[in-house]
């Protein structure tokens, strides 16, 4: 089982020197990054209650989503990921929900509403609001667009009724649908997620504070990661320098005039 998760982590490696050796069943399987692309916000999917709805009622709350793909019979994969995107989430300070969604969306059309209900249930943890976190199945054809837009490679194991070949990742998309960022592997850093949805949410979420810190980092895509930016944190620094400075004086010219004229008249 170790060396079955280890290959479909090796599927697509961020990592320069890791080796990339793909089991015959993950043959052909590398993720199709499709950054900038937009998905097809007119695709059709079902929720957990069994109603139909479009990518277009999500993305209509003007929110980045964090797009992940699943089985709901899966034991080994899935919930790995789906399970290292929840950690992630204890590990930040924006909030799933006001800040930002989730869509995780079965490839197997066999899955049903009621599979999605547990599903949701599972890996929710009760930190994330049903709502904030949307679990789906769909017509295979709605669903192989989606993943296809995405760049998300799967099928059905040899041999295996129940089984699905893929990639562990998922995607970060903007309040438009904008592919922007994606994720590889089950542990995801939660300072790496937040700068990518501040990143795709284009400054509209988070405080001065998530700006500043978004400011300060850039993704560095050799190494898969947010890394820290020097020549801006120097700038910051700096005008945070002279915005002291300037304050101190300020407030050593307005006590020496109150000190010299104390009446109000210069």
């Amino acid at each position: 089982m170790v060396l079955w998760l280890f290959a479909f982590g090796a599927v697509q490696s961020p990592s320069p020197g890791i080796p990339n050796e793909v089991p015959g069943d993950l043959e052909g399987l590398q993720v199709g990054e499709r950054l900038g692309e937009t998905v097809p916000l007119e695709i059709s999917l079902v929720n957990d209650s069994g109603r139909v709805f479009t990518l277009q009622e999500i993305f209509r709350e003007g929110k980045p989503v964090i797009l992940s793909f699943a089985y709901y019979s899966c034991s080994m994969l899935c919930p790995l990921v789906l399970d290292g995107i929840a950690d992630a989430l204890r590990g930040m300070d924006l909030k799933a929900g006001r800040d930002f969604l989730l869509l995780t969306v079965s490839v197997d059309p066999g899955d049903t509403p009621e599979k999605a209900r547990e599903a949701s249930k599972t890996h929710r943890h009760g930190i994330v609001s049903r709502k904030a976190w949307r679990f789906a199945v769909g017509d295979s054809a709605q669903v192989r667009r989606l993943a296809r837009a995405v760049g998300f490679p799967y099928r059905k194991v040899q041999d295996d009724p129940v089984m699905y070949a893929h990639p562990a990742m998922f995607a970060v998309l903007t309040p438009e649908g904008r592919i922007s960022r994606y994720f590889y592997g089950v542990d995801y850093n939660p300072r790496d997620l937040k700068l990518a949805l501040l990143e795709a949410g284009q400054g509209k979420i988070g405080g001065i504070a998530a700006k500043v810190l978004l400011y300060c980092y850039r993704f560095d895509p050799r190494r898969g990661t947010y890394t820290l930016v020097a020549v801006r944190v120097m700038q910051l620094a700096g005008l945070l320098t002279t915005l002291l400075v300037g304050g101190m004086l300020g407030m050593l010219w307005i006590r020496e005039k109150r000190r010299r004229f104390p009446d109000g008249h210069a």
